[in-house]
């Protein structure tokens, strides 16, 4: 391999070719999103188990590498964490674009600052939900790091910016147990993005609104429920006629999309819905929702006393999500608006609104 003047470091294809061995990579497909913090994170710990498996195959005696793989291995531990606070930031605070460019000017690289400031965001989900994850852990641990290289500096070049040694002293640093630990971090912080994902960060509603659904549901009560005593009668029919035919179900079909119902039995169901008053199909619409953004966690409701708040700012987002068929003011018919009731089996929005149901029940007599 050689070099001349005129080759190009950087040489990019258009969307129809590709390079001549075939291999290449999507720089920037992430266009600064909160995706891309964890792209970027991914693409780290990637880099962080090479260099250590070329650390941990070499001779004892290889000097040459033990001594000089630790600099860039040692900066990547830094960088994750780094990349990991910004995006608990960026993803959970809530703040605006001005905000979190502030914030990133103002804590710039130093990381005890940075996870104070996220913390506080983080820590209001964290107890929101219950979560059993330690986060005084993240306190202690990121203090160490910060310790040990408040700005980078000493893992990036041998000198300050006033020429000074970043290294007062050689220390025989535990490599192996560093990289344990670092990767018991990296997971920690996984498992505490994966607890509060999906907690609603804004829960305010106004006023009206919460009366309007607590009117529409006390009024719809018993419609609702008989909707759903029919519901899981279906749906026990449904199961034993599934076990009786030994149905075989290929895994890539979704059994919520199989019927198994009689046609008249159907009819009866659908005539049942189709008759609701519209208001009525407006709330037992959003209750079906709302209970498979719960079921599918895609919401996350407080275990706290701000269950209530939680509960009706997801029917709000219920309502925003499904405006295309959804309507307060009666734009859709009830076909319409109950289409997930109607169309699939009876045992998945059955899943759903018994799981809606009890929650609206609580927050009426709260």
């Amino acid at each position: 391999m050689s070099i001349s003047h005129g080759d190009q470091l950087f040489i990019s294809y258009e969307a129809d070719k590709v390079p001549i061995h075939g291999r290449y990579s999507y720089f920037g497909n992430n266009y600064g999103t909160v995706v891309g913090f964890r792209d970027y994170i991914d693409g780290y710990i990637f880099a962080v188990r090479s260099l250590y498996s070329e650390y941990i195959s070499c001779k004892r005696t290889r000097i040459d590498i033990l001594d000089t793989i630790v600099y860039p291995l040692c900066f990547n531990y830094r960088q994750i964490v780094e990349l990991y606070i910004k995006y608990f930031f960026f993803k959970y605070s809530g703040t605006n674009d001005d905000e979190k460019e502030k914030f990133i000017k103002r804590v710039s690289h130093r990381l005890c600052i940075a996870w104070t400031e996220a913390r506080a965001h983080i820590k209001l989900l964290h107890q929101k939900i219950g979560s059993s994850i330690d986060i005084t852990l993240f306190d202690d641990f990121i203090k160490q790091i910060d310790d040990f290289d408040s700005d980078s500096f000493r893992m990036r070049y041998p000198i300050k910016k006033d020429l000074s040694p970043t290294h007062g002293n050689s220390i025989k640093l535990d490599v192996v147990g560093l990289h344990s630990k670092m990767l018991a971090i990296f997971d920690l912080f996984h498992q505490l993005d994966s607890e509060i994902d999906g907690v609603l960060i804004d829960n305010n509603c106004e006023i009206q609104f919460v009366r309007l659904m607590k009117s529409l549901y006390e009024n719809a009560r018993v419609s609702i429920s008989a909707i759903v005593d029919v519901m899981r009668q279906l749906a026990n029919r449904e199961k034993i006629r599934r076990e009786e035919t030994h149905f075989s179900v290929s895994s890539c079909i979704d059994i919520s999309e199989i019927n198994f119902l009689y046609d008249t039995e159907q009819i009866v169901f659908e005539n049942m819905v189709l008759e609701l008053p519209i208001k009525h199909a407006v709330i037992l619409a959003l209750l079906t929702h709302a209970g498979s953004y719960l079921v599918n966690h895609d919401y996350k409701l407080a275990v706290n006393e701000e269950l209530t708040k939680d509960f009706f700012k997801l029917l709000e987002i219920t309502l925003i999500n499904c405006s295309h068929f959804i309507d307060l003011d009666g734009k859709y018919p009830c076909n319409v608006m109950c289409y997930a009731i109607l169309e699939k089996s009876a045992e998945v929005p059955l899943e759903w609104l018994q799981t809606s149901i009890p929650i609206m029940e609580h927050c009426i007599e709260t």
